[in-house]
């Protein structure tokens, strides 16, 4: 068994998945075992991992049985890597594709921190070679404390990071908790990521990179958003953002709900249909933020 888990939570992606576990399998350094968490999926999922790599021993397929979306596979299948003895995870969506040296880049930083730090991310390509715009990491107040160093090794402090591509210790993880597997998609890693950096300081690697090959560059937007099936997704979004900043200072409250009246106002002018649903989502999920307190959960 490698020391490395790839934890890859995926969901009615197979082609996407097939890809990810080649470019997890061809990394240059770690050969990481990967795990797939399935978040139950109907579209021959498990058939297909089990046809191309059911000869691959460092690929194990897990299926949750319901779909726990994106939060609680990620916190499923921690819980799990942590106990089948994993020393490091590497976490990501089925849409995620490292580059050959992307783990390789992630372990050279690791021994250079001397093993001292909370999480690394890497560099997020989007498929045209652009930074991709919703994995942009936080970066850390305290950046300037160590700067020869990060600068030196194309590194740099952040305060949180997306769960694409996303290296942590299962010692941290035993520390700090799993994923709010509440949050259930939206926000699930920056809370973890700064559950994370608040103890400990995190790095974003830029020699580290990876392909998120999503549909679109583009930030998510319920001012937007044209599907209405997707549009009720959005009260999880300004849900979890209050609990995101519940303990924050006064100021970063305030500025929230004032981030909250301009989005109201944005729909009302510039949204091309269900502007009165949108508000009510809106309005109805930012005020169930201040009631929402799941219980961070530890590995068991």
């Amino acid at each position: 068994m490698s020391s490395i888990a790839a934890i890859v939570v995926t969901y009615n992606r197979k082609d996407l998945l097939m890809t990810c576990i080649e470019s997890i399998l061809s990394q240059s350094a770690g050969k990481p075992d990967v795990l797939v968490i399935d978040n139950a999926s109907t579209d021959g999922t498990e058939d297909s991992v089990k046809m191309q790599f059911g000869k691959e021993d460092r690929v194990k397929y897990i299926n949750t049985g319901e779909n726990l979306g994106g939060a609680g596979g990620f916190s499923y299948g921690i819980n799990v890597a942590v106990n089948l003895g994993y020393e490091y995870l590497w976490i990501m969506d089925d849409d995620t594709f490292p580059e050959n040296k992307a783990l390789e880049s992630l372990l050279k930083a690791s021994d250079l921190l001397g093993g001292k730090f909370g999480f690394l991310s890497s560099f997020v390509k989007w498929t045209d070679g652009s930074p991709c715009e919703m994995n942009v990491p936080k970066v850390s107040a305290n950046w300037r404390s160590c700067i020869d160093m990060q600068f030196d090794n194309h590194m740099l402090a952040i305060e949180s990071a997306s769960f694409v591509s996303f290296f942590v210790k299962s010692s941290t993880v035993n520390e700090v908790g799993l994923p709010i597997k509440e949050f259930f998609i939206w926000g699930d890693d920056v809370e973890y990521s700064q559950r994370i950096s608040s103890r400990y300081m995190s790095f974003f690697v830029y020699d580290s990179q990876v392909v998120h090959a999503m549909k679109s560059n583009r930030s998510t937007s319920i001012v937007e958003e044209m599907d209405e099936q997707r549009i009720q997704r959005y009260a999880l979004l300004y849900r979890n953002k209050y609990y995101i900043i519940r303990n924050a200072p006064l100021r970063v409250r305030i500025a929230y709900w004032m981030d909250i009246r301009n989005i109201i106002k944005d729909i009302c002018k510039n949204s091309n249909g269900n502007k009165w649903k949108k508000c009510k989502i809106v309005i109805k999920s930012s005020v169930a933020g201040l009631f929402f307190k799941p219980a961070i959960e530890y590995v068991h």
